[in-house]
């Protein structure tokens, strides 16, 4: 095979002409292998080979003759039945890939496969019926002239006495109907469908299966295909069937009316038939037609007759049922069952007197309601206040149990009418039991009915409680809990009577206890008191029958209700609670022992003794074995007495699915084909238990487990822990027990004590096993009774124990382990007889199985070998059992098989081409070994291996397999290979044949297939993106009914758009608007109904053409149109709109560190790089909208949650098409009115508390900008703030009040602190009012979240709670979670002001105000603790917040927080750094600065306080030397290039460094004398550095400002160590400057700062020189900005010296005039000649002149008044030299303003000074002078000449 394997990749790869060339040589060699007896495998290589070949030969005589040739070998009477097969299935595999080119000899190859059909081997037959088949699907309709042939041919083999021929014929029939789809072949006495049922009847099950699906299809064709032709009525001599769906469920239905005779699998037969043929019908036919349906089929129930057995009408109620749910309930879509469950609801009304008509309606009702959910609304009232009331009192105890579970599941579809409905419930329980005490004895029956179904009503109803969201009132679970009490505590005198009410108190009971500890822990004495009461025996046992069944009964309701506390309520099952649960179940149990019970009793009565015995067994299974030590020997007995009884069965012993393989147990156990399993059993009758209706998941309520079974099953599964707990003689003494009957039963009754002897040695071993328990030498004596099966007969036998044996090797150790495997080893080699010899074959697996993992190696080479010898046994037993021991293995042996794995392959490989292809079993075993050699190789397994090639060869060959199982295995292949060699996938090859699977009808396969490509999106998620694969996934997820797929088709989708859709946002939104927004196609073709918009005043907005076009379909105003029945438009359910709703607001989470993505003016500026969210606003809005105003409830908090997030992503986004507009701002009223209607008095709580925040958000959003608007939004939720303490909402728990409460809270919380910023002051208006109250509400939910948090249970219990009580604090805990951050900076935010200081004034409810200094300890605790809290690392930062705003109040000055609080929380914010992103660390950084200007500096004088400054600077420090490498260059912890990327990207880290050098500068406020001589330096060195590196690096030159401020504050504080630090920075500064001229500008002032505050002693001189030696060589260098910055800086420091009158400071400003002087006349002088040659135009020079001119006028007036005429004469050139009469500027005017000046104030000296000047100088001067004064005289007179006239007009007349 594997030279054929290549030869047919060598075909399809060669060119064309090379094969046209070698066609005949090719068919030559491939038509000898034909002649070979061959395996099916090679078969269909050699026809791939074939169908490949004829695509070359363009003419076909190739292929024609080639067909003729194998025409020839068929007709050949020598040629062999092996080779005969192999032909026709050549030939059918041509026909089904080549039909259509080969269709003129269809008629021939019908002919030569007509006389193969009759051949003598069957074999032959049923090659030749399934090549009909294949030549039928091949050639369609195009061979249409050979059906009638082929009529005749199956007319023949549908009666073949082989079973598989019989299966053929249906299949073929089925391809024949569905090819042709004609009339003419269905129709009539020789049609396919007379042929089809008369294997209905036959005794083979699968030959029944394929009749059934055939016949199905059959009747569909005929009702699709539609009236007969006019042709055939002229034909046929009577009148033909008109079928349609009427006539067809009529035909159906009259089977089951044939009466009893009819066997249960031929009911069944006829039931998949009726599923099969609604299957193959579109359910939009269906919907129209379903009340003929429901009808017909209720009917078959109508024919049952008083002679029909129980047991009959039993399995037709199941037939009846399978039909409901798999042909109707299950096939239609959401409107489909809405229609379906009104019409059950109709028909219920009109049943009343069918007791098995009512149960199948209420059976399928409930699975309606489930599926629907919220869609059921339509159907409420008519089922709660009609129908099932009425049900729950009906005379039948099975309509009465399916009334409850009904009712159960209504309110679990609809959650917020469960209170409503639970409390009528509850008043018709409370009135019967009134009218109970007072009836008279005639009526007492007739109530104790209503009381016992009105009960299980409760009972039913409070057990879907704990599944709802808001479940229901504490109040009506109380008046519940009073009723039953009430009932359990009436005396009646009459046993029978006080029986019935004990019955309808503990199913109450029962179903009260499963809310759980919060309800039931304060009321255990009540509870124990009513199971004491029921449960004691101090009045003695039962001596008669009747005193026995009321006694099993009552305890039996009382132990149900006990055992659902138990299992409900494991955290109170505190050691003394144990006890006494303990003491009342053995009581039980010592009354079981010691009651006698005749043998004539009566079944009923054994039935309700087993039902006691049940529910005691359920309830020691609850738990621990050592919690009832002391009950082991009596409940042994009990349990002894239960399996002696019996009949056990080996399943329940088998723990390894994967084995039921070897027997008749493979078959699924889950959807419509476990179903059809089933069908052929009788289903259990519902009045044995009443307990059902509580019990349980309703899904399984009306499929209870047998009570035979589940009692059996529970005695068993106790034994092994009993046993084990007994002494060796004991357990000898019990196996005796066990044994004895096998030695005394006839031959023939052996087999029924040899299976309880095996299950229960099974049993514990599996139990010793489980417990690590030593057998000891027990062991040898089970050990020897496992080995006599190991023979056995029967499969399961020797499956149970092969496995007993392999855990026995597990249990006993290596040596024990090496015997066995010896021994069986001996087995397999020693007995020839394949059936004897499995066993032991099987065995070796389970041994290497149990004895796996790190013992992976040991005998692994012997076993495989031996196995390899045993599977050369062409038997079928033998391959199977073999086959699957080596699975095993190879599993257990894991990375050991490596060495062994080609050999193993190769092994399988050789297995696969002999395996049997109708032997399921055999090639899903083949699979499984591919699997585990792929799972044990994993990444060594490559793609090019012999290895892997062989491994693809075999999986492709269960691909084609038409088993499903066998498929299965496939699918596993690949997902293995996704798993562990993902480097051998190929996604493209791998994808469609995984699609193809996603109808498929096998829920095991769907499941897989999902699973399996969940693990490629994974692995290679861009390879298989397909614009349709989403789309298909979520319309299998709408069709799909199992919760588990659903779940994990979920995942898949939303790993899908985690991984797709930042890339294509755009295609995933428009999917999920397919999914939401689609609805029923009406008359005109529109989408959905219309709507039309209204304004607030409720009139229509006829103008709004803009707003219609962005709304439509959304608005509230809607046109009802009628529904186009026609209409097939695929509308989802609201469910799987629910969830593409979700994945709308995921993908707004995917993209949201994207701008652009909410910007359509970034997004149109990059539109051509990709594809943005902003583009699909319109439909993302009305999405949003539609799904916050849908009718179905749940949606709503969707929605509104949806709308919030637009509004807070896209709200800042401007509208590029007008100017100051947002884009938002069109979508407000479609935003409003999503909004509104959850504020409303019916709105239900989830929606209002998701509005609460989703308000705040618009309305701060700035898209209202009138107050009015603002005011009317905001009115809503201060609304709800004023009657904050009186919501309620009665339909739901206190829970969905504390939600809400706070949600308000919070969400003003928001919005006040959103108030106190720069950009939201215009709402502190509105809520300044509202203040003094909030502030009170907020702390108390902090006191609240402060004890769920701190506290234990009993503390909280005590606590007088504000917005919870002690019965909801675990369901409000994740509420306060939400609330407490928005609210804890909000009441951070008030400490300090006017609003904290006021005083609490005690409320209504007895709370004592609380001082401020307490509530600020409260909030400094909580902000510590979040910081703390691992649960609530996503607050950090606005905790951080809050503790700085807390931090910065006076409080921080008075005794509130100790030193050591100061210590945590220097350590609180140093984990937050560590650990912290860069806004965290920023916050970190604010709240140090705020630390170290607020806390009083004498926290820090001892060690300690210097010990946590310390902590602070190093925490600072860190953030430095992390954010700017270049400051510790041999620390880089990050590239500089990276770094300086991410602060120019990042806003938030430059605001981080700009805070760390703020906190640098606040810490020497709070350093003593000697921690600034100590820190300091190092302080001044970092600023001085970084300023040096902002100056050199753009990047970081926002850091120049706050550094320079930063080290003009150091130079401020006093004393002498400081004095020295800040001379030391005086130094680095100037060494800067004389480094970097860039850095000269940014120091300079810095410079001159820093000298204007220092101390100017004597000492310092040469520190002065020094500077002013560094200020001439600035000048030198001639830089007019430095110059300008010079000169700015000595005036600044002679302002100073003037304003404080500091001599020393006047020194040094004066030294620093003389000594620059000459440098500033020298450059001024050179700006002179530029002015008098040319003028000075250069601003920078006009400025720098400017300054000059300034120092020196400056210089002139502090100079001493000896000095003054001295500096003038050198003054006065250097001005009249500015001086440029011709073309002044702005330097000559201030110039001459300066010499004006100057001749006023030194007459004489300027007088003298002037006539030094020479000549031209002078007239310069002169000329300047004059023009001057001309001007200012023009100037006068012109403002005179413009002066305005008085008015003269007297306005007095005119006034009024």
């Amino acid at each position: 095979m594997d030279v054929l394997w290549d030869f047919r990749e060598i075909i399809v790869g060669t060119p064309r002409e090379a094969m046209q060339n070698n066609y005949t040589e090719v068919w030559k060699i491939l038509y000898n292998c034909l002649l070979q007896e061959t395996s099916d495998p090679m078969i269909r290589v050699i026809s791939t080979c074939l169908t490949a070949l004829f695509n070359f030969d363009p003419t076909m005589k190739g292929p024609v003759n080639t067909v003729k040739e194998i025409y020839n070998l068929l007709n050949n009477k020598t040629t062999t039945n092996a080779v005969r097969c192999s032909a026709i299935r050549c030939m059918g595999i041509i026909g089904r890939d080549k039909g259509m080119q080969i269709a003129s000899l269809m008629m021939e190859t019908v002919g030569v496969l007509s006389k193969n059909s009759r051949h003598v081997e069957p074999s032959v037959r049923i090659a030749s019926i399934k090549a009909l088949k294949d030549v039928v699907e091949g050639s369609g309709v195009s061979g249409s002239f050979t059906h009638d042939e082929i009529i005749k041919i199956l007319r023949a083999s549908i009666i073949d006495k082989s079973p598989a021929v019989r299966i053929a014929s249906s299949e073929c029939v089925t391809a024949l109907v569905n090819a042709s789809a004609s009339f003419e072949l269905i129709e009539g006495a020789y049609g396919t469908l007379q042929m089809t049922i008369k294997n209905l009847e036959d005794p083979i099950a699968t030959v029944r299966t394929a009749a059934s699906t055939s016949l199905g299809a059959q009747l569909a064709t005929a009702v699709l295909a539609g009236p007969p032709p006019s042709s055939y009525a002229k034909k046929k001599k009577k009148a033909p069937t008109i079928w349609n769906i009427e006539s067809v469920s009529q035909f159906l239905v009259g089977f089951f009316a044939k009466g009893t005779t009819f066997r249960q699998d031929v009911r069944a037969g006829i039931s998949s038939a009726f599923v099969s043929f609604l299957h193959n019908l579109k359910p939009k036919s269906i919907e129209g037609n379903i009340d003929l349906i429901l009808l017909g089929v209720l009917g078959i129930l109508t024919n049952i007759t008083p002679k029909t057995t129980v047991e009959e009408a039993l399995h037709t109620r199941g037939c009846v049922s399978f039909i409901l749910r798999y042909g109707l309930g299950d096939h239609l879509g959401e409107i489909g069952q809405q229609a379906m469950t009104k019409s059950l609801a109709q028909l219920l009304s009109k049943a009343s007197d069918q007791e098995l008509v009512l149960t199948c309606i209420l059976i399928e009702l409930s699975s309606l309601l489930l599926a629907l959910g919220e869609g059921a609304s339509h159907v409420r009232e008519t089922l709660t206040q009609e129908t099932l009331p009425s049900l729950l009192v009906h005379s039948s105890p099975q309509v009465r149990i399916s009334a409850a579970i009904c009712l159960r599941c209504l309110g679990l579809a609809l959650p917020g009418h469960l209170s409503q409905t639970l409390s009528d419930c509850i008043s018709r329980v409370t009135g019967e039991q009134a009218s109970l005490m007072t009836a008279k004895p005639d009526q007492i029956k007739q109530h104790l009915l209503s009381l016992q179904g009105n009960a299980s009503g409760v009972a039913a109803l409070v057990a879907g409680v704990p599944s709802s969201k808001l479940g229901i009132p504490t109040a009506i679970s109380v008046f519940a809990l009073q009723t039953a009490s009430a009932i359990l505590l009436t005396e009646t005198g009459n046993p029978m009577v006080s029986m019935a009410m004990a019955e309808a108190g503990f199913n109450m009971i029962g179903s009260l206890v499963k809310l759980g500890p919060a309800f039931v822990e304060s009321r255990l004495a009540e509870l124990f008191s009513f199971w004491r009461n029921a449960l004691n025996c101090d009045n003695g046992f039962p001596k008669v029958e009747k005193e026995v069944y009321i006694f099993s009964q009552t305890r039996a309701r009382a132990l149900a209700s006990l055992t659902s506390f138990i299992t409900s309520n494991p955290s109170i099952l505190t050691e003394q609670v144990l006890k006494q649960v303990t003491l009342l179940l053995g009581g039980v149990v010592s009354a079981l022992c010691t009651l006698s019970v005749g043998k004539e009793i009566q079944a009923v009565t054994v039935n309700v003794l087993n039902v006691l015995r049940n529910h005691l067994l359920k309830a020691f299974a609850a738990l621990s074995p050592k919690d009832y030590a002391g009950y082991h020997n009596p409940l042994l007995r009990v349990v002894l007495s239960v399996l002696l009884e019996g009949e056990l069965s080996v399943k329940w012993v088998l723990k390894n699915e994967e084995d039921d393989i070897l027997g008749p147990w493979i078959q699924s156990n889950e959807g419509k084909e476990a179903a059809e399993q089933q069908l052929l059993e009788v289903p259990r009758k519902l009045g044995d238990d009443s307990s059902l209706v509580w019990e349980g998941s309703p899904e399984n309520a009306f499929s209870p487990e047998p009570l035979s079974t589940s009692l059996l099953s529970g005695a068993l599964k106790l034994f092994g822990p009993l046993f084990l707990s007994q002494p060796e003689k004991s357990k000898l003494t019990i196996l005796e027990y066990f044994s004895n009957p096998i030695k005394t039963a006839h031959h023939s009754k052996k087999a029924i004590p040899q299976t309880n002897y095996l299950c229960i040695v099974v049993q514990v071993i599996s139990e010793a096993v489980k417990t690590k328990v030593a057998l000891g030498k027990l062991s040898l004596t089970l050990l020897e009774y496992l080995k006599q099966f190991l023979g056995d007969a029967a499969p399961e036998m020797r499956r149970a124990a092969a496995e007993g044996i392999g855990m026995l090797a597990r249990l006993e150790g290596e040596n024990f382990s090496k015997e066995l495997v010896k021994f069986c080893m001996e087995g397999v080699a020693k007995i020839k007889e394949p059936v004897a010899k499995s066993g032991y074959v099987f065995a070796l697996g389970c041994i290497k199985r149990s004895i796996g993992g790190m013992r992976g190696s040991l005998y692994l080479k012997e076993v495989i070998s031996t196995l390899r010898e045993s599977l050369k046994d062409p038997h079928p037993i033998s391959q199977l059992w073999g086959l699957h021991s080596l699975c095993l293995t190879i599993e257990a042996a894991s990375l050991y098989l490596s060495p062994l794995a080609n050999a193993s392959i190769n092994l399988i490989y050789e297995l696969m081409l002999v395996a049997d292809y109708q032997s399921m079993e055999q090639y899903q075993c083949l699979g499984r070994a591919v699997n585990a050699i792929v799972h044990a190789l994993g990444p060594e397994l490559k793609p090019e291996t012999a290895t892997m090639q062989k491994c693809r060869a075999i999986i492709s060959e269960l691909t084609t397999h038409h088993e499903s199982f066998v498929q299965l295995e496939a699918i596993n292949f690949t997902q293995s290979l996704i798993l562990f060699a993902p480097q051998t996938v190929d996604s493209p090859v791998v994808m469609p044949s995984l699609r193809s699977e996603f109808t498929s009808p096998f829920l095991q396969i769907r499941k897989a297939v999902v699973t399996c490509l969940r693990q490629l999106v994974q692995v290679d998620a861009e390879k298989i993106s397909s614009d349709q694969l989403a789309h298909e996934l979520f319309m299998m997820l709408d069709s799909e009914r199992d919760p588990k797929l659903r779940g994990e088709l979920q995942l898949l989708l939303t790993t899908l758009l985690d991984l797709l859709a930042p890339q294509a946002p755009s295609h995933w939104t428009q999917l999920c608007n397919e999914m939401v927004m689609t609805s029923a196609r009406t008359m005109r073709g529109n989408a959905a109904p219309v709507m039309k918009a209204k304004d607030d005043e409720g009139t229509e907005d006829k103008n709004n053409d803009e707003e219609d076009e962005g709304n439509s379909g959304m608005l509230q105003s809607v046109t009802v149109q009628k529904v186009d029945d026609t209409d097939d438009t695929f509308v989802p359910r609201w469910r799987t709109k629910l969830f593409a709703m979700e994945c709308v607001r995921r993908i707004f989470f995917l993209v949201a560190d994207k701008p652009e993505h909410f910007d359509l003016i970034l997004a149109q500026g990059k539109s051509a790089e990709g594809d943005f969210l902003v583009f699909n606003l319109n439909a993302l809005v009305r999405m949003a909208f539609s799904v916050a105003t849908s009718e179905v409830e749940p949606l709503r908090p969707v929605g509104v949650a949806a709308m919030k997030d637009i509004v807070e992503l896209f709200g800042k986004a401007g509208d590029p098409d007008y100017d100051n507009h947002l884009l938002l701002e069109l979508y407000q009223a479609q935003i409003k009115s999503a909004l509104t209607p959850a504020f409303e008095a019916e709105s239900i709580p989830s929606a209002t508390a998701a509005a609460c925040p989703a308000l705040v958000s618009f309305v701060t959003s700035n898209l209202i900008t009138d107050e009015k608007g603002i005011g009317k939004m905001l009115n809503l939720l201060f609304g709800l703030f004023d009657h904050l303490g009186k919501l309620n909402y009665r339909s739901y728990n206190e829970r969905a009040t504390t939600m809400v409460q706070l949600s308000v809270l919070s969400s003003l919380a928001s919005l006040y602190s959103h108030s106190c910023t720069s950009g939201g002051q215009k709402f502190f208006a509105f809520i300044e009012p509202h203040i003094p109250r909030l502030k009170k509400q907020w702390l108390n939910l902090l006191r609240d979240y402060a004890v769920i948090k701190t506290q234990n249970k009993p503390t909280q219990k005590n606590y007088n709670a504000h917005f919870f009580n002690s019965g909801t604090v675990d369901a409000v805990t994740d509420y306060y979670l939400a609330a407490w951050p928005s609210v804890l900076l909000a009441c951070s935010s008030l400490v300090g002001t006017h609003y904290w200081e006021e005083k609490e004034s005690p409320s209504d409810n007895g709370d004592v105000a609380v001082d401020e200094k307490e509530n600020f300890v409260l909030l400094l605790g909580l902000a510590l603790f979040s910081l703390v809290d691992s649960e609530q690392a996503q607050h950090t930062s606005l905790s951080l917040k809050a503790l700085a705003h807390l931090l910065g109040s006076k409080y921080i000055q008075q005794d509130l927080v100790p030193h050591v609080m100061f210590k945590e929380i220097a350590d609180t914010i140093k984990s937050s750094l560590e650990m912290g992103t860069p806004d965290i660390k920023l916050e970190v950084m604010n709240l140090i600065q705020k630390l170290a200007s607020t806390v009083p500096p004498q926290y820090f004088d001892n060690s300690s306080g210097e010990g946590l400054l310390y902590d602070l600077l190093g925490m600072t420090m860190g953030v430095l030397a992390f954010y700017i490498p270049q400051l510790f260059p041999e620390r880089q912890a990050t590239p500089v290039k990276t770094l300086a990327k991410s602060v120019q990207d990042d806003g938030t880290i430059k605001e981080l460094q700009s805070a760390a050098v703020g906190a640098i500068s606040a810490f020497p406020a709070l350093f003593n004398s000697s921690m600034r001589s100590k820190y300091g330096p190092t302080l001044i060195y970092i600023l001085v550095k970084v300023c040096e590196i902002s100056t050199e690096n753009p990047q970081l030159g926002f850091l120049v400002s706050p550094t320079s401020e930063a080290l003009k504050n150091l130079t401020k504080f006093e004393g002498a160590e400081w004095e020295e630090i800040v001379d030391q920075v005086l130094v680095h500064i100037l060494e800067i400057i004389r480094r970097s001229r860039m850095a000269s500008a940014t120091l300079l002032p810095v410079l001159f700062s820093v000298l204007t505050d220092m101390n100017h002693s004597q000492s310092k001189k040469h520190l002065h020189q020094t500077v002013i030696a560094s200020l001439i060589e600035i000048l030198d260098l001639k830089d007019a900005k430095l110059s300008v910055v010079v000169m700015t800086g000595i005036r600044s420091i002679v302002t100073a010296s003037i304003s404080r009158g500091d001599q020393d400071l006047k020194d040094i400003s004066g030294r620093l005039i003389r000594e620059l002087s000459s440098h500033v006349l020298f450059q001024l002088q050179e700006l002179g000649n530029v002015q008098q040659r040319s003028g000075i135009t250069d601003a920078e020079d006009l400025n720098l002149a400017t300054e000059f001119v300034r120092f020196l006028v400056l210089a002139q007036t502090i100079a001493p008044p000896p000095s003054q005429p001295a500096l003038l004469s050198v003054v006065l050139p250097s001005l009249v030299s500015l001086l440029r009469p011709q073309s002044k500027n702005a330097i000559h005017d201030l110039s001459l303003q300066i010499l004006m000046k100057l001749a006023q104030t030194q007459t004489a000296e300027f007088k003298v000074e002037l006539l030094k000047l020479a000549d031209k100088e002078r007239i310069a001067l002169e000329t300047s002078i004059k023009q001057t004064m001309i001007q200012q005289q023009a100037a006068q007179q012109a403002a005179v000449a413009t002066e305005r006239k008085p008015l003269t007009l007297d306005f007095s007349k005119y006034s009024k």
